[in-house]
């Protein structure tokens, strides 16, 4: 007969580190304040570049202190995808790049502001034409990549956003080898807070559905923006600081360890990016445990040799991730 797996001793039990509480109201508040932006642009009413910049705080101050809270809500898809979304999530993934390579508060403030109302420009656009699933006809594919220099233009006019913020916005469909629009525009004149951008936008898009399209799981998408940093599209030194920030398997990613064991990844590791933190949840039997159990797969003095054996799609096996962590951090 087959040997039974072992069951890994958890480095402790309890809580998971990962209190999705605050994440939730952050991310709630600032879509509200973004819808009101992006229809009062509809409606002709000159951007609140106040309403804009308190959002784009809000959400710095959790990336600053608790960056894994809010990227592991988008990864789980906790949020409904549309415009506002979008731009948060956007925002999220800029903000947390920007402070990796340094920025310091008014760089950031500046680079999230750009980020938050990248897609502006769609506010001028019919709304069944942007929120169309399916592919674009050629009418309609010219007229959505005009939205960058739209939003650009609207922006500079409006007064008190930063010049880099417009330039951000019109920049952040150009690639760095000429193939972007609106203008064809190649790497020595495109602004490299622009490419973050850019590369926060390619990886939220991936997450969803969009043009008939499939949601791509958070470790499939990390490599599809590898690949577009090696074709030379994205910035690959800044696609791979985005991969070294998220991880390889970044927080809110449904794993299975070699145990039979499922769980969330709850913590990046930066020394080893292979043995992040995972609060397991499900024992081989697929049962949850009456108590969470967390394993730092990484750590030194970690006596199980624990990996993780794939990444798997909570979707299709049927949990809802983010009430889970939920419910363990309340009992």
């Amino acid at each position: 007969s087959e040997t039974p797996l072992p069951t890994a001793s958890p480095v402790r039990s309890g809580t998971p580190p990962l209190d999705l509480s605050l994440a939730r109201a952050v991310h709630t508040e600032t879509v509200t304040a973004v819808q009101s932006l992006f229809e009062g642009v509809q409606t002709g009413t000159p951007i609140n570049s106040g309403v804009a910049k308190e959002a784009v705080n809000t959400l710095m101050e959790t990336v600053l202190y608790r960056p894994e809270a809010l990227a592991s809500l988008i990864h789980m898809r906790h949020f409904d995808v549309h415009l506002y979304s979008h731009a948060i999530n956007v925002c999220v993934f800029a903000l947390m790049l920007g402070t990796l390579e340094g920025l310091d508060r008014p760089e950031l403030e500046c680079l999230g502001l750009g980020a938050l109302l990248h897609d502006i420009g769609q506010a001028y656009l019919p709304r069944n034409l942007v929120c169309k699933p399916g592919h674009y006809t050629a009418q309609e594919q010219h007229l959505m990549q005009a939205h960058p220099q739209l939003g650009a233009t609207m922006l500079s006019q409006a007064g008190h956003i930063p010049e880099a913020a417009c330039q951000i916005v019109a920049e952040h469909h150009e690639r760095l080898d000429g193939s972007g629009y609106p203008h064809a525009l190649s790497s020595p004149m495109l602004l490299s807070w622009g490419q973050i951008v850019a590369i926060a936008d390619v990886y939220e898009t991936m997450l969803g559905p969009r043009e008939a399209r499939p949601p791509l799981l958070p470790t499939q998408a990390l490599k599809e923006l590898y690949r577009h940093g090696w074709a030379q599209h994205l910035d690959l030194t800044l696609v791979e600081k985005m991969i070294r920030c998220l991880g390889l398997y970044p927080v809110g990613s449904l794993v299975e360890l070699n145990t039979g064991e499922r769980g969330i990844v709850t913590a990046v590791n930066p020394s080893d990016a292979l043995r992040p933190s995972v609060t397991v949840f499900w024992d081989a039997a697929k049962q949850q445990y009456a108590a969470p159990r967390l394993f730092h797969l990484g750590a030194p003095d970690a006596t199980d040799q624990l990996v993780i054996c794939q990444v798997l799609d909570p979707v299709v096996e049927g949990y809802d991730l983010a009430t889970t962590l939920a419910e363990s951090s309340r009992a």
